[in-house]
Formats: structure tokens, C-alpha cells, sequence
């Protein structure tokens, strides 16, 4: 078994208190001969984890078939250091190829006691949103401009992994652990990929720095400071026509608004008067001061009260009065109130 240990002054662009305790937190990779841990070998693993401002990098690395045990119980001793495991995929293939591994040999994994953070998961719940044509680890790295040396993929190695054990060649030794060492190095590089995720989640709470409107009334904005810095600038418009632009350390939310009168219909409508020279519904109790020849009863079509003001679209999960133009229109509104907005924002971004 061969291990290496280096350092790197590698700068972290990402907030991982959001996930954990930041020393407490493992990124990992492995390399195997196939998919499955029933039927190929496992050449190699990489982990790095930050720490005094460092990166700190390993990689446990097999030279033969015989080595895998070594590899295995070095690598489990080492997490036992650690209490998240962060990685690209790891739920699908690293975890699960390990664990299978450590079943055939009798061995005790530390996984159940460690949480498991999937970066490749948050990223394909808003693949849309960024516009990427895929979620492999390197189409993230070209959205965000990141460059790296090794041009192979994993599958594209086994054949090299072969030839080393015929051959011991230091030169194909060096290409097997650049992929893992470009793979590793670049998963906290990508990391400000989630700046852009979090802001859907409760991760990154935000700010709304200011709101305003454009001069017809039809279209809301707001300026939020999600504590986040955004490397890339990038726009995305949702089938509602809301649309979420981010942009250095800014995301600016554009709404549909409404500006007029709209209706709020009143549930119980049985309980209601309609007053037709007031085109307005009141409650009982009180229309009973009102002449008998100047009020009917209330039917669901007339129950309402009228408001002129500003509306947003209806965000389900709110517990907001919905206003509508007419009892039976399916778009619905609430009413723009400076209190409601964080809420509200949240709870839009989070359907998002």
C-alpha cells in the first residue's frame, strides 16, 4: 500500500458551517475497477479536510488485490476522526461500494455514525435553475470556470490501473493518482455551487436589502443579500413567471404583481349579508342594523370584501388571506405587506 500526504493552501469559497462543524467534516473519493464491489477491485482512495486555514490532502492506494484490506482499515480508521462525509455521488457508488467491500472481508465500517452530505444530490434539485446539461462533477466545474489537469475519466483508467500492476510504471502510478488528486481538490472548489443551491433551502437565511416596482405596477422586486457570494452570473425564469437572478452577492427575485382591486371571499358564506349598493358582503351580527330591503343573503359568487392594493402570486403553505378577481379564478393573490415578505420569499424560493 502506498499512502501520500500533502498540504495545499487551497482557498474555501463556501461556508461549511452550513453542513457541520467545518475540522469535523471528511471529503472523500474513490477509484475502482468496476461498479460493483461484488465483482471489481478498489485501487484507491482520496480524502482531504481543512484545517488551521489548510487543506489537508491522503490517498490510500493499492498496488495489488491484496492490498485492498489495508487500504480499507486505514481509511476507516482515519474517519473515525471525522463526523460528516462530504462527497460527489457517494451516496449511489462510494459509500455503498465500500460497505460492500468491508461485508466481504467481515469489517466494521464507521458510516452509521457519521452524517453523509452529498453534493451531487443539492446540485441536481436545481440543475434547471443553473442551466447545466448535466451534473457530472466536471460540467459543474466548467459553469464555474474551474480548470484542472487530468483529462480522464474513471472508466477510462481501469485499463491504465491494469497496465500498472504488470508494469509498476511510476509515469501511469502518477496519471492514476492526479484524477483522484484533480477530483478531490476540486470538490471544495466547487463548493460555491451550493451558494447558489442554498438559498432554496433554510442553509443560507437572508436579508431583503431593498424592494420596488417598475413604473406600470406589473412587475415586484426584490434585492436579497443571501451572505453568499455568487462567481458566476446566471438567470432563471420558472413556468409562473417568477424569475431568480443571481449575481455577485446579490439574488434578485422578480414576481408578477398585481396592482388594483381584487376580492377576498369569505368562507362561511352563510353567515354573511350581501349589501348590493355597497357591492360588499358583512357579517351578520352586524348587517342586522342594516334595513332588511337594503341586504339578501349571501351566496358564494357575492360573499366578498373588495381591496385596491398591491398582490403577489399566492405561495401554498402560507396562512395569508387569497384574493382573487372573481370567486371562480384560478389565479389567486395575497397582499403585499412589508411584515409578510421574508416569509413569504422563503417559502417561494423553497418550492422553487
Amino acid at each position: 500500500m502506498i499512502t501520500i500526504e500533502k498540504t495545499f493552501d487551497l482557498q474555501l469559497n463556501y461556508d461549511l458551517s452550513r453542513i457541520g462543524d467545518p475540522e469535523k467534516i471528511l471529503f472523500f473519493d474513490i477509484e475502482t475497477t468496476g461498479l460493483s464491489a461484488y465483482g471489481s477491485a478498489l485501487y484507491l482512495i482520496g480524502a482531504v479536510h481543512f484545517k488551521d486555514g489548510l487543506c489537508h490532502f491522503r490517498q490510500w492506494f493499492s498496488e495489488s488485490l491484496s492490498q485492498e484490506v489495508p487500504v480499507l482499515l486505514s481509511f476507516f480508521d482515519y474517519c473515525r476522526g471525522f463526523d460528516t462525509l462530504l462527497h460527489f455521488n457517494g451516496d449511489t457508488f462510494d459509500i455503498r461500494y465500500l460497505q460492500g467491500l468491508a461485508d466481504q472481508y467481515g469489517l466494521e465500517t464507521p458510516f452509521d455514525g457519521m452524517e453523509s452530505y452529498d453534493i451531487l444530490k443539492q446540485v441536481r434539485k436545481r440543475r434547471k435553475v443553473l442551466g447545466l446539461t448535466s451534473c457530472r462533477q466536471k460540467c459543474i466545474e466548467q459553469f464555474l470556470g474551474i480548470g484542472r489537469e487530468d483529462v480522464f475519466d474513471g472508466g477510462e483508467l481501469i485499463p491504465v490501473y491494469e497496465e500498472f500492476q504488470r508494469t509498476k510504471s511510476e509515469k501511469l502510478l502518477r496519471l492514476l493518482l492526479l484524477h483522484n488528486e484533480d477530483d478531490l481538490k476540486g470538490m471544495p472548489e466547487i463548493l460555491p455551487v451550493l451558494n447558489y443551491v442554498d438559498v432554496f433551502t433554510e442553509r443560507a437565511p437572508f436579508t431583503v436589502k431593498e424592494v420596488f416596482r417598475n413604473r406600470s405596477g406589473s412587475k415586484f422586486y426584490a434585492v436579497l443579500d443571501a451572505d453568499a457570494h455568487f462567481p458566476v452570473t446566471c438567470e432563471y425564469t420558472n413556468e409562473d413567471g417568477i424569475t431568480v437572478h443571481f449575481e455577485k452577492d446579490e439574488l434578485i427575485v422578480t414576481l408578477p404583481l398585481y396592482t388594483g382591486e381584487l376580492k377576498y371571499f369569505y368562507p362561511n358564506y352563510h353567515e354573511y349579508y350581501y349589501l348590493p349598493a355597497e357591492d360588499r358582503a358583512i357579517h351578520k351580527k352586524v348587517a342586522r342594523f342594516v334595513e332588511p330591503e337594503h341586504r339578501v343573503n349571501c351566496t358564494p359568487e357575492n360573499c366578498y370584501q373588495k381591496m385596491d392594493s398591491f398582490f403577489l402570486p399566492e405561495v401554498k403553505g402560507l396562512e395569508l388571506p387569497v384574493f382573487v378577481s372573481e370567486y371562480k379564478s384560478r389565479v389567486r393573490y395575497v397582499r403585499y405587506e412589508k411584515n409578510m415578505l421574508v416569509p413569504y420569499l422563503e417559502k417561494l424560493l423553497s418550492r422553487f
